[in-house]
């Protein structure tokens, strides 16, 4: 009786690794074929959100000026921040260490880092609307990296972007 309860063990245990294997296969053919679909989708998105905001606006109100293009009339002045936080996906990740591995630029990383700096510098010019400001001035951005080092040098990890700067009214 324990023979056949060790064997039934062994053969669900045997299934479970097998089937975590099969579905971890199927995940990152998945990531491989469909990554830059779904990225560039993001990143067409981005782009039109951006358009019709700035178009709206008549004018980009994001300035990396330290002074407003408007000085007589300041009634009001306060930071305003935004963030976002992205990832690479499998086959970026995979592609990326084997790139780092024979030199060159690795473009999966700068691709998912642009459109990071993007959605934030949008996130900001959103959000500085909600507030009421009418421009915001001396705009900065940070870069920073998440867990990049998870195992003793595996590749991997997510970026953190951060767009700053000081709104005025």
């Amino acid at each position: 009786m324990e023979g056949l309860i060790f064997t039934v063990f062994a053969i669900l245990f045997y299934v479970f690794l097998v089937g975590l294997s099969v579905f971890t296969f199927v995940a990152f053919l998945y990531s491989i074929f469909f990554t830059n679909m779904h990225q560039n989708s993001g990143i067409n998105k981005l782009q039109q959100r951006t358009e019709l905001f700035i178009k709206s606006m008549d004018h980009d109100m994001l300035s990396t000026q330290q002074t407003p293009q408007r000085i007589e009339n300041i009634k009001d002045s306060g930071l305003i921040m935004a963030n976002v936080t992205m990832g690479a996906s499998w086959a970026q990740v995979f592609f990326a260490g084997f790139k780092s591995l024979i030199g060159g630029k690795i473009d999966s990383y700068k691709k998912v880092l642009t459109h990071g700096r993007n959605e934030a510098l949008q996130r900001l010019r959103e959000q500085a609307i909600a507030q009421g400001w009418s421009e915001v001035i001396n705009v900065r951005i940070e870069t920073s990296s998440i867990m990049a080092n998870v195992d003793k040098g595996k590749q991997g990890g997510f970026f953190e972007v951060i767009a700053y700067g000081t709104g005025i009214k």
